[in-house]
């Protein structure tokens, strides 16, 4: 019986050792791709594979074997994401194949962009829907509806990325800013003052300005007074053209 469980033992030991053995030969040689078999590999060692292949410049078989791997376990969502960007193929397999996954509409809408700004922004919308609290995510459809005119769609997705994230103040002012356009004064005071003020002249004009417009006599000299100490310019003849 004893001598049964040593083979036993022993027969882990080996298959463990070839598997590691496959692993180190996929990292260290270009050939070891072809020692694996035909069918379906194992996730983690396909990706290994697909990364080989990719440093040595061969993106089609890399697109092979990232497939296996995607279609094995959803954790390369993000890794392969993180690699492959613009790689639309393996982004829309990833969407297909998880479509709970917030990770791989963001991923389809980055590989989309470059061709098509309407499906991409179809895409970030069906993430920030999964995963509404992904400030990066708004911030993109905000640019991208900014881009096509879609102003309404823009400022929302701007004020959702600067509520959930205010540190990454471009989103506020950029809220801010469209705010201006429309003539919502109280919104532009509300963005740039949460986005930690203006960084530029312009921003700076249109604080002071709506804070005039509302009235705010107080509120838009103190803001003039930040604003030539921060971003030096003569406010007074910017303000009289300003609307």
């Amino acid at each position: 019986m004893a001598c049964v469980r040593i083979l036993f033992l022993l027969g882990g030991f080996a298959q463990r050792g070839l598997f590691f053995v496959a692993t180190g030969k996929a990292l260290t040689h270009v050939s070891a791709r072809n020692t694996l078999p035909a069918v379906k590999p194992e996730a983690d060692l396909a990706y290994v594979q697909g990364l080989l292949a990719y440093q040595q410049g061969h993106l089609p078989e890399a697109t092979q074997w990232w497939t296996s791997a995607l279609s094995g376990n959803q954790r390369y969502v993000e890794l392969l994401h993180l690699r492959v960007e613009t790689n639309l193929p393996l982004a829309q397999l990833a969407a297909e194949t998880y479509p709970e996954s917030s990770a791989a509409w963001e991923w389809l809408g980055d590989a989309t962009a470059p061709v098509s700004s309407v499906s991409a922004l179809v895409y970030y919308q069906q993430s920030a829907r999964l995963q509404p609290r992904n400030n990066l995510v708004w911030e993109k459809i905000g640019h991208v509806a900014e881009a096509q005119g879609n102003f309404d769609t823009a400022i929302t997705a701007y004020r959702n990325a600067c509520d959930i994230n205010p540190i990454r103040n471009g989103a506020c002012h950029s809220a801010a800013r469209l705010a201006y356009r429309t003539g919502d004064w109280q919104t532009v005071i509300y963005y740039y003052v949460r986005g930690s003020y203006p960084e530029h002249v312009e921003g700076w004009v249109e604080l002071i300005r709506a804070a005039q417009h509302l009235g705010l006599t107080a509120d838009a000299e103190r803001y003039l007074h930040q604003a030539q100490a921060e971003n030096p310019a003569d406010y007074h003849q910017l303000l009289q053209s300003a609307p």
